[in-house]
């Protein structure tokens, strides 16, 4: 299938603290007792444990995790690579067969993933309704819950949706999962998102009880956390509790804790700003129509002239138009060697029109070639060249 590119009007290639305590209501709604309690502000980089007031284990850092501050609410970064572990196994109220319980997160992601562990025990491997992570990721099947196997849960809806999504990132969220020992439920700022009927449709959960509570980070098995689902994000408070919330402590929860958690403003829209220099090569195609098989491509600002390799192109007056194809045969613009590795820091603009994508389609390809084992560069279509140290 041919894919035609139209470069139009020019190509230019130019050289180039404090921290404030969020407000917290002495009236938190609590399921039946706290389990985990961690508030960011007990906690400062360079710490090896997070102080629990919950009645489980203080927490171990692992991989140094940072405190910082969001719009002045202090935080608790991790960076993909570190965690938080308890050091004995989570509690009999918690683990089981179809234990009740509710975890809360006050959490911000600047960027989601499909799967980002903010809290978890249990372990992966199966089976179904073993493992217990809640995350915050976009995954439609189980960006909110992994439970393992069927009974995971994404953040939007069920079988047989399964749509991407999640609370919205470079926010604040209270984010928060309930299992009732029938119905698993995630809730974001105190709103209901998603539920499943887990013991109607799967049997229920089982979680294995031989695993410590880790934030940040999935168990694969016992005392080996997970090397990837980590969480990239950054943590205000951590409660888990022995019991179920109802929907009514979850919005009053978020109510009375939301004012100690801002936000960054949106960024505004861009203020055009004059460019300090002008480019240092600039093609604008503005050859007359008609054919342009071996036509020069002007550089109006630095003299290195290009030239269009191959058949078929064409220019319209404004544009070189290249009708695309298979590497043997479709026409390119060749530019002269040196152009981008003389520079250390470089911008490339260009208006163009798309009409349909390929695989390996190019815009641009700058770097160095080999052919047959010999170096050399390609000079026209087709040839079997492996391309070294590119850029496209």
């Amino acid at each position: 299938m041919k894919h035609t590119l139209k470069l139009t009007a020019a190509v230019m290639i130019a050289a180039c603290g404090l921290f404030g305590l969020p407000a917290q209501s002495s009236a938190i709604e609590i399921a039946e007792s706290l389990i985990v309690d961690l508030d960011a502000s007990t906690f400062n980089s360079g710490d090896l444990s997070w102080a629990n007031a919950g009645s489980y284990d203080d927490f171990d850092a692992v991989n140094a995790p940072l405190r910082i501050s969001i719009e002045g609410t202090p935080a608790v970064y991790l960076n993909g690579s570190q965690a938080f572990s308890g050091f004995n196994p989570a509690p009999e109220g918690i683990v089981g067969l179809d234990p009740t319980r509710t975890i809360e997160a006050w959490v911000f992601n600047p960027s989601i993933a499909s799967e980002e562990t903010v809290v978890s025990w249990g372990h992966r491997g199966g089976p179904a309704g073993t493992n217990m992570s809640f995350n915050y990721g976009n995954h439609g099947n189980y960006g909110a819950v992994g439970h393992w196997d069927a009974p995971d849960l994404g953040w939007i809806n069920n079988d047989p949706d399964y749509t991407a999504g999640a609370p919205e990132a470079n926010q604040w969220h209270l984010l928060t999962y309930t299992y009732d020992g029938e119905v698993t439920r995630v809730y974001a700022d105190g709103e209901l998102w998603n539920e499943e009927e887990t013991l109607l449709l799967y049997g229920g959960l089982n979680t294995y009880d031989d695993t410590a509570i880790a934030i940040g980070s999935q168990w694969d098995s016992v005392d080996v956390l997970t090397g990837a689902l980590k969480a990239s994000m950054a943590y205000g408070r951590v409660r888990v509790h022995d019991g179920v919330l109802s929907d009514s402590q979850i919005a009053a929860n978020y109510a009375s804790e939301k004012d100690g958690f801002k936000s960054p403003l949106p960024p505004g829209p861009a203020v055009p700003q004059p460019i300090p220099t002008g480019p240092i090569h600039r093609y604008s195609f503005s050859n007359a129509a008609g054919d342009a098989t071996d036509a020069v491509l002007v550089d109006s600002v630095g003299g290195e002239d290009g030239v269009v390799r191959g058949d078929g192109a064409i220019f319209d007056g404004s544009s070189l138009v290249l009708p695309g194809g298979t590497s043997d045969i479709a026409p390119y613009g060749d530019l002269p060697n040196g152009l981008i590795s003389k520079l250390t820091d470089a911008t490339i603009e260009t208006w163009y029109t798309l009409d349909g994508a390929q695989n390996w389609g190019r815009v641009f390809d700058f770097g160095s070639t080999d052919v047959g084992g010999e170096g050399g560069e390609l000079d026209e279509p087709g040839g079997g060249g492996e391309g070294l140290h590119y850029l496209q």
